[in-house]
């Protein structure tokens, strides 16, 4: 989402939603006389509201109305309505919030003039902005990470105040990037005769998945959807057991089924360490029912024994199903903080975002991006995230690594 800065600050934007829910369907000339206000602070009201999702105008009247989203936060009143933005709304994860907490994180301090000059520069807007607007957007923009508990305020200075999930700083070199996507490349290349036929046993396999009556055949075949999907992001699948793991605790046979270990045997320079690889640790659940406790367990339990056997790899856990809805009540509960649920969907948008960057001939998708992206979704808590969320975030980091 493209950020459109405004100088609505928290109060009256809550001014401005009640107006409408007051009058609506209204005009922007009725919300200004009922919140007796200038044009400038309505306006500005009223951009941030249709920003974030919270109004509506009707097509042909121009009439505005409140969305679902704004009916459900009015109904809450003091710290209820911060809770809900923060924690169903999530208004801390759009632009330009989520930029500015990354920003305050790094730096812990931010006068009000730096606030202003972070937002001219990195949200490109119309028109110069002097000292005086950049101090007014700074202060607009500081009332809100105050609501949303991101920082405290003394004066002209913010202390980021917010809690963080401590994550691994992972070192990209230009070198291990290369080389893992020219591997990569040559694999796809040989391997398949077009691009699109990338996708083809992936498809297959989840098809073949569905159709299965038994459960033990539909787990095996969604098991080996999860390793073809990986294996065209660079990753070595391990779905049977071999001759070293007789020897280990590590087992991918376990009865019920569902472990997949994905591997990239590569060293990996972290802020703390170099590990001699990366893995991740895949509980399958080939069904659409939600995630429960049991899985996460079991999730986490392949990631213990991988990192058994391979005490020196940087390891992360997830939970690959069919499921649309993600965790159940229990799941959300135990999945904090770094099992990770991804869905069917959204491994196949990423693939399909191979294939086209394939088709140009541009750098690829390698477990370097993959390794990125799920340390971003652990960062940010966001243990269920959405598809198209999941494809924005390797996008971005494909313009950056």
């Amino acid at each position: 989402m493209k950020a459109m800065l405004t100088k609505a600050k928290p109060e009256l934007f809550f001014s401005f939603l009640k107006a409408v829910s007051s009058l609506q369907p209204c005009t922007i000339e009725q919300i200004r006389k009922h919140m007796k206000s200038n044009w400038g602070p309505v306006r500005s009201a009223r951009n941030f509201a249709s920003q974030y999702g919270f109004i509506s105008m009707q097509e042909k009247s121009n009439k505005i109305f409140l969305t679902t989203d704004a009916e459900r936060l009015l109904r809450y009143t003091n710290n209820a309505r911060t809770d809900f933005l923060i924690f169903n709304f999530k208004l801390q994860d759009y632009e330009p919030f989520l930029s500015l907490q990354y920003e305050l994180s790094l730096k812990n301090k931010m006068r009000i003039g730096e606030v202003g000059d972070f937002l001219d520069t990195k949200f490109p807007h119309k028109g110069k902005w002097d000292s005086k607007e950049k101090s007014e957007y700074g202060d607009a923009f500081a009332e809100w990470l105050v609501l949303l508990r991101i920082v405290k305020r003394d004066g002209d200075i913010l202390t980021f105040s917010k809690g963080i999930v401590k994550t691994f700083q992972i070192i990209v070199i230009p070198e291990m990037k290369q080389l893992l996507d020219r591997t990569l490349y040559d694999f796809l290349t040989e391997k398949f005769h077009t691009p699109h036929n990338i996708l083809d046993e992936p498809y297959d396999l989840l098809n073949e998945t569905n159709k299965a009556t038994d459960d033990e055949k539909k787990g095996d075949l969604f098991e080996s959807f999860i390793g073809s999907v990986f294996i065209r992001f660079g990753f070595s699948s391990r779905l049977k057991d071999g001759i070293r793991e007789t020897c280990s605790n590590l087992t991918f046979k376990r009865e019920g089924g569902g472990d997949v270990a994905l591997f990239c045997h590569f060293p990996i320079p972290t802020d703390r360490q170099t590990y001699h690889g990366y893995a991740i640790a895949c509980e399958g659940k080939a069904r659409e029912n939600a995630i429960g406790s049991r899985a996460v367990g079991q999730a986490r339990n392949l990631c213990k024994k991988i990192q058994e056997l391979y005490p020196q790899y940087f390891v992360h856990t997830i939970i690959m199903s069919q499921s649309p809805y993600g965790y159940d009540s229990s799941g959300r509960e135990q999945a904090p903080p770094e099992v990770l649920h991804l869905n069917t969907k959204t491994m196949l948008n990423l693939l399909d975002l191979q294939k086209k960057i394939l088709e140009k001939g541009l750098p690829l998708i390698t477990p370097v991006h993959v390794m990125l992206l799920l340390e971003e979704l652990i960062k940010n808590q966001d243990f269920n995230p959405k598809p198209e969320k999941v494809v924005e975030i390797v996008e971005k980091l494909l313009e950056n690594y």
